[in-house]
């Protein structure tokens, strides 16, 4: 931390802007002073859990507190009203009472939970309590007065006029320390039954108990099939890439020219013909079914027959397609060349993965960091619920009296800290986001320009690097970018929220304008995930900070847009190719070893292994991706270190096929023929600076 904060103390000289590049060592930590503003708000993020422990209460969470102050479970100490807290006489009545064996939180009127009073009782009601003698019998035989402790006298008598649960008082049972009726519960478990004693639904869940043991043994073999298609996809990639390309072609060829048939079946129709039509000789459903499945023509002609006054929309229809298909060739016809580009972007993406495996489990450990932050902020919200201070506040006894009790108040300091950390935990969890995308680039980038990389062990210590590097050196890049996304995020959730409170409202133009910008907001928000997404890659490979590797990942996604449409789109697709493959191989596997006779619907524990084996493989493609696309900036900047320097040692012969092919000239070049004379660290630190 203080290394980033003073670079000049951790400055190694000059150096040229292709030692840079190529990770020669020659770092400075990146958007120091903004790793300094946020960890300035994670020390306001430890200042809000101090509060909240501090002046909030983690046992009220857990038992609950009456409506005079009294947590349940434990001695308490008395409750002063506010402002005087030196007078004895302020002291609130009923208040510091001895608690350790009333450990369940108790309604006087259930119907009005959030308007009554709460007292701390022994135990639940085991039974029905129709009149106060029955009351009285329970105080007495239980030792588990339901009344306010202040109505009994010392041989425990009921007085008149006291203030007692609202008869009759129902059995209840205990949930989270908290007595609930168990009517309410048994409406609920009864409408449980009713369902699951529909038939289809036991069958169901009887078919998912049994195969259980089946599912889960099935998740560990997608686990070892996503890891295995991670190799196979160096020898297939060709393959799958242009099975896309002409499934693609097929598919709109094919609904054109079914189009077509149609509008010429429709148009040769006689509108006559059709109004004199025998209803009496239509087959049934089941006859024509069968039919269509044995090659019937005239059936097949029906499947794609239309009403004859239906003819000039299926005329549109078939135009539309028409236009749809001819420019879905041409886009096929120009993307078809840089195919061999996305078959050894495949191959190598393998071949680094393969060589570095323990990238392919990391985001199992970027789950369980969100996890972490989710849980934290989650518990720290919720001891701030009970930090607020102690007010009083008249509600009805339920007998057409009033009584004070005892509440927390919701003051401006606790909202805005519970504000606070909600920021914090979108903040936080995009980071850990940015951090894994950084490592992963990081370890890609260095894989791809070391020429050492073949060699035993090597490929451990680049791992181990880009993990120093991440830690050591673009913390506060990957905050900066975090940042970013947080701000456009948190408008879109606010608006997301009036939106859904508006539900009720009459006016659709504001209804619809809201939801505009929504999704505006939404669109923003993905082009800047984008941004960053490459961004890091850059700062990944490079050491630049945060803005001046956004505008270089910029000016390349320019400057290969043929390239990057290539990789979002057949990649995308090779990708979801390989995660049905998994998916599909797992489930068929799962056919095989499943004992189907003892299933009512033996296709459901199929379909759930299916969906757990596509989420496990779009676990590991995800890195996958990552790979691909840290590779081809990789690329794009060898191709500019190799134009700049012709000699260039650095450059990578596996990579020639896809650097063959010059993008065109544009800014990027410009930019970094500017910067290539004298390109010190001194001046990327001037520019840091000026950034920000």
């Amino acid at each position: 931390m203080c290394c980033c904060l003073f670079r000049c103390c951790c400055s190694t000289g000059d150096t040229t802007y292709q030692d840079i590049v190529l990770n020669k060592g020659y770092r400075t930590c990146t958007d120091s002073y903004f790793l300094f503003f946020f960890f300035l708000f994670c020390c306001g993020l430890g200042t809000t859990t101090w509060y909240a422990f501090e002046h909030g209460d983690p046992y009220r969470i857990v038992y609950g507190s009456d409506s005079f102050g009294n947590t349940c479970g434990r001695l308490n100490k008395p409750v002063y009203l506010i402002g005087n807290e030196s007078d004895e006489a302020a002291v609130f009545p009923l208040s510091g009472r001895d608690m350790r064996k009333r450990k369940f939180m108790f309604p006087l009127n259930i119907t009005r939970p959030l308007d009554t009073m709460w007292v701390c009782a022994r135990e639940c009601p085991k039974s029905l309590i129709l009149n106060r003698q029955a009351l009285r019998a329970v105080a007495q035989n239980n030792d588990n007065p339901l009344c306010v402790p202040h109505v009994f006298n010392g041989t425990i008598d009921l007085l008149n006029g006291d203030v007692c649960p609202k008869l009759p008082v129902t059995k209840s049972v205990s949930i989270l320390n908290r007595c609930i009726p168990e009517d309410i519960l048994t409406i609920s478990e009864d409408l449980i039954n009713k369902f699951i004693e529909l038939d289809f639904v036991r069958g169901y869940l009887s078919d998912a108990l049994i195969s259980s043991h089946l599912v889960f043994k099935m998740c560990g073999v997608a686990f070892a099939f996503s890891f295995i298609m991670v190799y196979i996809l160096r020898c297939v990639a060709s393959i799958v890439i242009y099975f896309v390309y002409l499934s693609v072609l097929f598919i709109f060829t094919g609904i054109t020219s079914a189009l077509w048939y149609s509008t010429y079946l429709t148009y040769h129709s006689s509108p006559i013909a059709e109004s004199t039509i025998d209803l009496s000789s239509t087959p049934s459903p089941e006859v024509q079914l069968g039919v269509l499945f044995r090659g019937n023509a005239s059936n097949f002609k029906d499947l794609f027959k239309f009403d004859y006054d239906s003819r000039l929309t299926v005329l549109g229809l078939s135009i539309g397609s028409t236009v749809i298909t001819g420019f879905i060739v041409m886009t096929v016809w120009c993307l078809l060349p840089r195919g061999q580009k996305m078959v050894v972007l495949f191959k190598k993406a393998s071949k680094a993965l393969w060589a570095m495996p323990c990238l392919l489990f990391q985001p199992i450990v970027s789950a369980f960091a969100v996890l972490t932050v989710a849980l934290y902020s989650l518990s720290v919200i919720l001891v701030l619920l009970t930090s607020g201070a102690l007010v009083s506040r008249v509600v009805d006894d339920g007998h057409g009296a009033n009584i004070t009790i005892i509440e927390n108040n919701m003051t401006e300091t606790t909202r805005a800290m519970i504000l606070y950390q909600a920021v914090g935990f979108i903040w936080l969890c995009e980071f850990v986001l940015a951090c894994q995308r950084l490592f992963i680039a990081g370890a890609v980038s260095m894989w791809y320009f070391n020429s050492k990389r073949n060699q035993p062990g090597e490929n451990r210590t680049i791992v181990c690097s880009s993990l120093w590097n991440l830690f050591r050196y673009h913390l506060g890049s990957a905050a900066v970018g975090s940042f970013i996304i947080t701000i456009v995020r948190i408008p879109r959730y606010i608006l997301m929220w009036i939106y859904a409170k508006m539900r009720n409202v009459e006016n659709l133009v504001l209804r619809r304008l809201l939801a505009c910008c929504i999704f505006l907001l939404a669109c923003i928000e993905r082009c800047l995930d984008y941004i960053n997404y490459n961004a890091f890659t850059v700062i990944a490979y490079s050491g630049m900070s945060f803005c001046p590797a956004a505008k270089v990942a910029v000016n390349i996604l320019f400057d290969n847009a043929i390239d990057v449409a290539t990789i979002n789109s057949v990649g995308g697709a090779v990708l979801f190719l390989a995660k049905c493959m998994v998916a599909a191989g797992t489930s068929a596997l799962a056919i095989f070893t499943m004992e189907m006779s003892t299933l009512s619907h033996p296709w459901f524990p199929i379909l759930l292994i299916f969906i757990c084996s596509y989420l496990i493989a779009n676990c590991f493609f995800s890195v996958y991706e990552m790979t691909i696309d840290s590779l081809f900036l990789c690329c794009a900047e060898d191709f500019e270190l190799t134009r700049e320097n012709p000699d260039n040692k650095y450059s990578n012969e596996e990579f020639r096929e896809i650097i063959a092919v010059p993008p065109m000239e544009n800014d990027t070049h410009k930019v970094r023929q500017a910067h290539q004379e004298n390109y010190s660290m001194s001046e990327v630190e001037h520019m840091d600076n000026e950034r920000f």
